[in-house]
């Protein structure tokens, strides 16, 4: 191993070596090799960062809207009521109507759990599709089933992990 001012020496006799014409087609090469570096290590990433966050943002935006656009409609259901008729009066016609809608919205393989609870009836999702989710939730809820509490947390974009309880309506 060279000690450091040898190795400078060595450089810089080969660097002398090299006909001025050659020396300049090095450093324009060395210019250009520096931008292609700066372009793959910081250009490139950067700009895709900010593609991916430009296209999440649309996404979220788009969900916000369709949020908003079922809010008169939830208002509405939860103003008349239960004027469905539905008449749930027992744990076990709550169990078996709520696994009736899961599975004709095709949410039965995305559920993890429903069991009992105390005097209610919990779900669980470990990874959802948030918009099958929130229709099956508006759907119960335009049957006069609300959901007595839920927690619902992003997991990634679409997909959500969720707790519901529902208890027979008094």
């Amino acid at each position: 191993m060279l000690p450091l001012t040898e190795l400078k020496q060595v450089i810089q006799s080969r660097w002398d070596a090299f006909a001025p014409r050659e020396r300049k087609m090095i450093k324009l090469l060395m210019l250009v090799l520096g931008l292609f570096l700066v372009y793959i290590w910081l250009w490139q990433p950067l700009h895709t960062r900010h593609q991916q966050a430009l296209q999440q943002l649309q996404v979220v935006q788009e969900q916000w809207n369709w949020l908003n656009q079922q809010l008169p409609e939830i208002a509405q259901v939860r103003a008349q009521g239960n004027t469905t008729g539905l008449q749930l009066q027992t744990q076990s016609q709550l169990l078996a109507h709520l696994q009736q809608t899961l599975r004709s919205a095709n949410l039965t393989n995305q559920m993890t759990a429903i069991r009992p609870v105390n005097d209610a009836i919990q779900i669980q999702f470990n990874q959802v599709v948030a918009s099958q989710l929130i229709v099956w939730i508006a759907r119960l809820e335009s049957q006069g089933v609300v959901a007595d509490s839920m927690q619902i947390e992003p997991i990634s974009e679409g997909l959500v992990k969720a707790t519901l309880n529902y208890r027979v309506s008094q």
